[in-house]
């Protein structure tokens, strides 16, 4: 997960249109599971981070976005799978208005 958040971390840190790791019609999406214990604190602490300096840089063109996922557990398509298709589904609308 930490050579994950670098590289989006990167994305989001050099956005701009000549940036060619940085696609516009792309948006990353990571769904955090609530009851998931895997989630540490310092891992979310720097998913955060990286949402609030996106929100920072274009609040109209979000590249990062972080879902919490209520009541679920590891197993996300099982514990809570409305929840997880409402959070599908909004990313798909979005995507598609780009």
């Amino acid at each position: 997960i930490y050579r994950i958040l670098k590289d989006v971390d990167q994305a989001v840190s050099s956005k701009t249109a000549s940036d060619k790791t940085y696609n516009r019609k792309c948006q990353v999406n990571v769904v955090r599971a609530e009851r998931n214990k895997a989630w540490t604190p310092d891992v979310l602490q720097q998913l955060n981070k990286i949402e609030l300096r996106d929100v920072m840089k274009d609040k109209n063109d979000k590249f990062f976005k972080l879902h919490t996922l209520k009541d679920a557990g590891h197993w996300v398509h099982v514990d809570n799978l409305e929840g997880l298709m409402d959070i599908m589904d909004d990313s798909f609308y979005n995507a598609t208005k780009k």
